[in-house]
């Protein structure tokens, strides 16, 4: 399945804590991301669960996002998402800005496991695309993890890494399984 098909059903969702980064995507220029929690701390992971009628199953999923906390733009966002046309795998999806060196892809860790490389697939208008699917290792290493990493660079060949907190992870996964 590709980007497109899995942005059909998703929703609305947002992420953890406040993290500093300093991003030079097309020019020099400083950004501050926020990433909302909950009153406990924990990331604010979005879930929903829809179908096209009662006769198909429910294609669920769940999803942070990362805004830039003095414009509100969004800046990034990770979507996980289960059941599509009747599957039982779980895909990934990672949308980030425009601007980044697609030649060099992005590289996702979670935690201290070794680090993956992924191709990005296509970039339009709203951002950059990288899907994959999750198999029951990554899913458990997402689980039992605090921060997943995802690592990229700007046309300037200079690396942006931004924090995706994992806290309240498993209970949304929970939620769309």
């Amino acid at each position: 399945m590709n980007y497109s098909a899995m942005t059909k059903h998703i929703g609305i969702a947002l992420l953890p804590g406040i993290v500093m980064l300093m991003i030079e995507i097309s020019s020099p220029v400083a950004v501050q991301a926020q990433q909302p929690t909950d009153a406990a701390g924990n990331a604010n992971w979005s879930t929903q669960c829809s179908a096209s009628s009662r006769k198909v199953p429910l294609v669920c999923a769940m999803e942070q996002r990362v805004f830039v906390r003095e414009t509100g733009k969004q800046f990034a966002k990770v979507t996980l998402q289960t059941g599509a046309a009747g599957s039982a795998e779980t895909l990934m999806l990672i949308e980030l800005p425009l601007g980044l060196s697609i030649a060099d892809g992005v590289t996702i860790q979670v935690d201290s496991t070794k680090p993956e490389t992924l191709s990005i697939e296509t970039c339009e208008a709203s951002g950059c695309y990288v899907t994959l699917n999750v198999d029951k290792e990554r899913l458990a290493q997402l689980m039992k993890g605090t921060e997943m990493s995802l690592n990229f660079n700007n046309l300037q060949k200079q690396q942006i890494s931004l924090p995706i907190r994992l806290s309240g992870f498993s209970e949304a996964y929970d939620l769309i399984k």
